[in-house]
């Protein structure tokens, strides 16, 4: 969901059925509210004029209930800034809100059936919402700088409070449109504070974080250790950035930033968004990438360069056996019990594996793949496969990162057979899937014997081959007994059929110098 700004001439992305929109061109939103997090079915927005929360938008949610908070400002041109939780407790889901004349804000409360309100709430309700004199101990509001943000609290810092740069945590992402419910987030990333600074007077949190860039919404959870002087622990520890653009003089200012940082409803300036960076849809490169050297091995529409492992080469146009493209992804779909499985490894009159294989053989190189698994699904992404004929299943010698739902498969509880596990050879360091259903990052890099396993921008695991590191997990894996197991220096990339419905998109590789 999203905050807009509605001017006349500005493009929203709307279309007639099979026209696709010039994303460029469309609006920015003024607050993105990822689903779930801090918001799912958003009502009336409302800009307050009076009391400690001036200048502020509320709103409410039918779903997540309660209220929300945000507050803005203009940088270049562009309305942007950060999604708080604010108030919950009400009596019903919060849908229309005015603000009286004497500050107070009337909640007039609506619901119904499923997702349209909140559990075991009733579906009406009015309300009248006095603020106190003193605001609860939070962040008041969270401002762009060059080079990181600032976090201005309602109350002063405890004198004793020493704040670790590790000890926030802040990511950042991207969306654009797409069919799916929620919205999928796009090149998510875990950013880095490098330094922190506190104001004389400890209501200011100054934080340099690199690798900002405009187009992207910023996730931030301040520090559990973070109290007042009154002791008082924060009341809300999280926002919701949206960074249209990017500031490039120090001091942050604008028709919408008054002294005290509040913000008017009125005489908002018109602004076109900037190109997103990175905003590219699934199953394209940016300008950046293809700087990069990476190139697509599917284009979102057909099987080019890829065929299933074992099998005669495919006619032009022809899908492969149990595979299929849906929404731009690949998807496999021969979804058989365990049992079903080792009937189709052992009956000769079926294919005993459906593995999709690409055409083209690869050495030192970095593969990045979005994944998607079914509930209880198994699959996984096999590198370095040797020729068909070496064996009948490409995982005979290839490497394999695991893809699984770890909660709903018993492989979830096997240490090194985990979503990201170099199977059965190296576990994770880290758990960074998504929950199922979710689209997962993956990135293998390969150089020369050094390899690495990256899950939604965390490192999972290296590990370096032919190493008395390696050659131990070799010995204590299912594949002491494989000759040659791993070792190939190049080979093809497979996704593989483990029974389970899975899919795979944005599949992109670039090579690398070979290690010295």
């Amino acid at each position: 969901s999203k905050l807009m700004r509605v001017q006349v001439g500005d493009d929203f992305g709307w279309r007639k059925p099979g026209e696709k929109p010039d994303l460029e061109m469309i609006k920015a939103p003024a607050l993105w509210l990822p689903q779930n997090e801090v918001g799912n079915s958003p009502t009336q927005p409302l800009f307050l004029e009076h009391g400690p929360y001036a200048g502020s938008v509320l709103f409410g949610d039918i779903f997540n209930g309660g209220l929300k908070r945000g507050f803005l400002e203009e940088i270049d041109g562009q309305l942007q800034g950060a999604g708080f939780h604010f108030s919950g407790g009400l009596g019903a889901p919060a849908h229309r809100l005015i603000e009286a004349p004497d500050g107070s804000v009337i909640v007039g409360e609506v619901g119904s059936r499923g997702n349209w309100g909140e559990f075991q709430k009733p579906w009406y309700g009015i309300e009248r919402l006095e603020f106190s004199e003193e605001r609860a101990f939070e962040p008041s509001r969270m401002q762009i700088r060059p080079g990181g943000f600032e976090i201005t609290l309602s109350r002063a810092l405890a004198a004793d409070v020493e704040v670790r740069t590790g000890a926030f945590l802040l990511k950042d992402w991207y969306y654009v449109p797409t069919a799916e419910y929620g919205g999928p987030k796009y090149d998510p990333r875990t950013l880095k504070v490098e330094a922190v600074r506190i104001s004389k007077d400890r209501r200011v949190i100054s934080l340099d974080v690199p690798r900002l860039e405009a187009g992207r919404v910023v996730y931030l959870k301040l520090p559990s250790e973070i109290r007042s002087d009154r002791g008082e622990a924060l009341w809300v520890n999280e926002a919701w950035y949206t960074l249209n653009a990017m500031p490039d003089a120090p001091t942050i200012a604008g028709p919408l930033a008054a002294t005290d940082g509040r913000v008017s409803s009125q005489g908002l300036s018109r602004g076109r968004p900037p190109a997103a960076v990175g905003a590219a849809p699934p199953n394209t490169l940016t300008a950046a990438e293809k700087a990069e050297g990476w190139r697509l091995l599917f284009d979102g529409e057909t099987f080019d360069g890829w065929k299933i492992y074992g099998a005669p080469p495919r006619s032009s146009g022809e899908a492969p056996e149990g595979w299929v493209i849906e929404d731009g992804a690949f998807k496999f779909t021969r979804d058989v019990s365990l049992f079903g499985l080792v009937l189709n490894h052992l009956n000769p009159f079926t294919t005993s594996a459906l593995d999709l294989m690409t055409e083209a053989k690869f050495s030192n190189f970095e593969f990045s793949i979005d994944w998607k698994i079914s509930p209880g699904g198994n699959s996984g992404i096999f590198y370095f496969v040797r020729e068909e004929e070496a064996a009948p299943l490409s995982w005979g010698f290839g490497l394999e990162m695991q893809v699984l739902d770890d909660a709903g498969h018993s492989d979830g509880e096997i240490e090194m057979h985990r979503a990201g596990d170099l199977y059965d050879l190296r576990g994770r360091s880290v758990d960074a899937t998504r929950p199922v259903g979710e689209w997962n990052r993956a990135r293998i890099i390969a150089r020369g014997n050094h390899l690495e396993h990256w899950l939604n921008d965390e490192m999972l695991l290296e590990i370096e081959r032919g190493s008395a590191e390696w050659d131990r997990a070799i010995a204590a894996s299912k594949f002491s007994d494989v000759e040659g197991y791993g070792i190939a220096k190049e080979g093809h990339l497979s996704l593989q059929d483990h029974g389970d419905p899975v899919w795979y998109r944005n599949i992109k590789i670039r090579e690398l110098a070979p290690a010295p």
